[in-house]
């Protein structure tokens, strides 16, 4: 599975370097989404979903929220606590950050990177 996951990456950062210029794009680092089963209607939302807009949100119980956006503008996850922190300084600092959802068995994998 692992191998699996590994190649699912590689595949993903490749497809990444053919359709984005290089000089607009700075890979950041490799997360998961979280907080699915609260969305409503997730696996429609998710379907054909390639990649996520990230957005900074804000809430009484955690102030670094960083939430991910489909196409369509429907909110289909979070990032982890443990990586949300640097990623909500980033986007308060005016920087666009998008992720690349690939699928897996356990979860959905997200390579996030930023615009320049």
């Amino acid at each position: 599975i692992e191998s699996g996951k590994e190649m699912m990456f590689c595949c993903a950062k490749i497809i990444l370097e053919k359709y984005i210029p290089k000089n607009k794009r700075i890979y950041l680092m490799d997360s998961y989404l979280t907080g699915t089963k609260y969305i409503r209607n997730f696996n429609w939302k998710i379907k054909n979903m390639t990649t996520l807009d990230l957005f900074r949100e804000f809430s009484g119980t955690y102030i670094n929220m960083v939430a991910a956006y489909n196409d369509r503008k429907e909110k289909v996850g979070y990032v982890p606590k443990e990586h949300s922190e640097v990623l909500a300084r980033l986007v308060d600092s005016g920087k666009k950050l998008y992720a690349l959802a690939i699928p897996t068995d356990e979860a959905i994998a997200l390579k996030i990177y930023m615009y320049d």
